[in-house]
């Protein structure tokens, strides 16, 4: 069996690398088994055992339902943290975490291809309604990388100038992209890294 040549974190344990692949792990367990291009496993030590990122993403994009898949995947994932935030008479949540993680509508319009107008619509009191499937891709996809970008712009402030914690500024962006997070991810950024096991709360 193969040694790793990389980095470790570009390696995947069987269960994440199943996720990946959008494959249950039965199903993933039986395909390293009988498919003779399927990328074979790095030994760690013991019986542990890791899997390339980069040759799994190229298995599963080789594959021919591979975008059907990764489409239907994150539609679904749209929607599920859609559920998690949805409420009525209120903003359409993922239009709302884009504007709160420091985007515009003009920007969202460009990114998604989508009306100016008909984004505005969505930030109204009652603008929390139903989205045609590319719709609701295309916005959940570009909230997600605003707040991930929002994260990370706030993350270097901080690493360039401890002391702007203490802006009344920089608290309310920080306030907001909380805000963001739980609409975009169906939890506030605070819940996220206490789940993940970070208990001070920091990234």
């Amino acid at each position: 069996m193969r040694k790793p040549t990389k980095p470790l974190t570009k390696y995947l344990r069987p269960t994440q690398a199943a996720e990946l692949i959008c494959k249950s792990y039965p199903s993933f367990y039986r395909i390293a088994k009988s498919d003779p291009t399927f990328p074979r496993p790095y030994k760690l030590s013991g019986r542990t055992s890791v899997y390339d990122i980069d040759e799994l993403i190229a298995w599963r994009d080789a594959q021919p339902d591979a975008r059907g898949v990764r489409q239907k995947s994150l539609l679904n994932l749209a929607q599920r943290c859609a559920d998690f935030s949805l409420g009525e008479n209120a903003a359409h949540p993922f239009v709302r975490g884009y504007l709160l993680a420091g985007g515009t509508l003009r920007e969202l319009a460009l990114e998604t291809d989508l009306p100016e107008d008909g984004l505005a619509v969505l930030v109204e009191p009652d603008g929390n309604r139903e989205l045609d499937e590319d719709s609701l891709k295309a916005i959940y996809v570009q909230a997600v990388a605003q707040v991930l970008r929002r994260e990370k712009e706030l993350r270097r402030r901080v690493e360039e100038n401890p002391a702007a914690t203490d802006d009344p500024d920089f608290s309310k962006a920080l306030f907001d992209l909380d805000e963001a997070h739980r609409l975009t991810f169906g939890r506030t950024l605070m819940e996220y890294l206490l789940r993940e096991g970070r208990e001070d709360g920091t990234a």
